[in-house]
């Protein structure tokens, strides 16, 4: 069985399950049950705990910096990641020229790798019918999404029009380690590969019908992220439709930020009814503090804070009326060791927090793809309708938006709102990417100056919304072509 022979070869180069390796004996135990490989898709293919695109964020208009003057620490947690702040030509060279490696490409193919060793696996192995189609439904579904992640850092923004040849990843679907540099599919290609997969996945799903934790990827998860592939490809029925079938397949349900207080949790923890899957690794607290002491770090935009509404206080009362409670449930305000500059700090997680990991699929992102597809395709009652609903679950009151609006100001206030809702989950990058790459000003503010800095701009539509491959495949991978960005110089 030459599959499994690779797969305990492959356990011994990786780190990994240890429950298939026994210390007392140079045998390798042989995986034969759909446990044994769930395990193995958990320890090796979800692979929690690791932020494998920690300057996701830091590449939006989501993010600029602030620096502390006075503060007697000198760290500067800006460096590291200043090659993607700034968009470099090559983003993994940092501010001091030293290479600060992307992990993401590697990782999201050796993903891809122990979802095709499963799929392949899946018929030898031991296990009832229902647990052999779960396990298929997540293999499937982890080689959508790390296709899904690598098109959209690594390859060209979809363009239904141009999709066929513009340059997207490699497509492999091998289960063997193979000694073979592989060239660029088209962007129309790897998609196509997310959507066979997701298909499946679903399908798989249906048929095993057992219930899952949040844990484990499940129905409701392909079902949404089928609707986030839909809305790129402007596919707007098929959104709709998907977006629908995740209300369908789970009992979660919207949190009330009225009546549900998290308390001193964050918004993303256990006690969050309206999540669906929670994997992944968090970094982004070491880019942007939520803590005083330091001389310079990335902070939460004005121009996204400040589209949270503050709302007004009752005259005689404590009681505000009309206010945004994202902004209380998503953000700690932070006030500069000098006392003269606050800031609000992201703090939907922070690393080590409740029993949960940060990367997540949630109920709210279906109302929020829902209410794009219908307002793209002029059903704007019906956008408007979703965002009201979503909107009640975070207003102290006065949520509602007026009706009889005209389609790009509808338009507006989707995009307003998925980017409140959203924010610091990882979806700014990728809209901006599919809204047509709009223009983009970062200030790189003077450490030692903090009125003044450099300028750098993303113009709009340009290459280096695409991330260049990293120099780990470069050195390795001599036939594959790589996205040449511009240098990019302060204005």
């Amino acid at each position: 069985m030459k599959k499994i022979v690779l797969f305990t070869a492959l356990i011994g180069m990786l780190s990994s399950c240890s429950k298939f390796m026994e210390e007392s004996s140079q045998d390798l135990m042989v995986p034969k049950s759909v446990k044994d490989y769930k395990e193995f898709l958990y320890g090796e293919g979800l692979k929690n705990g690791t932020d494998l695109t920690p300057y996701l964020e830091l590449m939006t208009d989501d993010v600029a910096d602030i620096v502390d003057d006075g503060c007697p620490i000198s760290n500067d947690w800006r460096e590291k990641m200043w090659g993607y702040y700034t968009w470099q030509q090559n983003p993994e060279l940092d501010r001091l020229n030293t290479q600060q490696s992307d992990k993401a490409w590697d990782t999201y193919y050796h993903k891809v790798l122990i979802a095709n060793i499963i799929i392949d696996a899946v018929p030898d192995m031991e296990g009832s019918d229902a647990e052999k189609e779960d396990i298929y439904g997540e293999a499937y579904f982890l080689r959508a999404l790390s296709y899904y992640m690598l098109v959209n850092l690594y390859g060209l923004p979809y363009n239904e029009a141009t999709a066929g040849e513009a340059m997207g990843v490699p497509i492999n679907l091998a289960p063997t380690i193979q000694d073979e540099q592989f060239r660029r599919s088209s962007v129309a290609n790897v998609y196509s590969q997310i959507e066979s997969d997701l298909n499946a996945s679903i399908q798989h799903f249906k048929q095993a019908g057992l219930e899952k934790s949040i844990f484990r990827p499940n129905l409701a998860t392909s079902y949404l992220l089928a609707s986030r592939v839909s809305l790129i490809k402007k596919q707007w029925d098929r959104t709709i439709r998907y977006a629908d079938s995740v209300e369908m397949s789970t009992t979660a349900r919207l949190m009330d930020m009225k009546s549900e207080n998290i308390g001193e949790k964050t918004f993303l923890s256990r006690v969050n009814p309206e999540l669906l899957f929670s994997y992944g690794g968090y970094d982004l607290d070491n880019n942007i503090k939520y803590e005083s002491g330091w001389a310079a770090a990335y902070s939460s935009a004005p121009g996204l804070t400040d589209l949270y509404a503050k709302g007004t206080k009752e005259e005689g009362s404590d009681v505000v009326k009309g206010r945004d409670l994202r902004l209380d449930n998503f953000y700690r305000e932070v006030t500069c060791w000098n006392k003269a500059k606050k800031y609000q700090c992201p703090y939907k997680f922070y690393t080590g927090s409740y029993n949960i990991y940060p990367q997540v699929f949630r109920l709210a992102e279906a109302y929020l793809n829902r209410a794009e597809a219908y307002a793209e395709s002029g059903q704007l009652d019906k956008a408007i309708a979703d965002l009201n609903a979503l909107r009640e679950k975070r207003f102290t009151s006065d949520y509602e938006l007026a009706a009889n609006q005209q389609k790009e100001q509808v338009i507006t206030l989707v995009r307003n709102e998925r980017r409140m809702e959203l924010a610091f989950e990882g979806f700014r990058w990728f809209d901006l990417r599919r809204w047509g790459c709009p223009r983009i000003e970062h200030l790189y503010t003077d450490i030692n100056n903090p009125t003044s800095g450099q300028t750098y701009v993303l113009e709009e539509g340009s290459i280096s919304y695409t991330l260049p491959i990293p120099k780990s495949e470069l050195d390795k991978n001599l036939v594959i072509e790589n996205i040449i960005r511009p240098e990019n110089n302060p204005q």
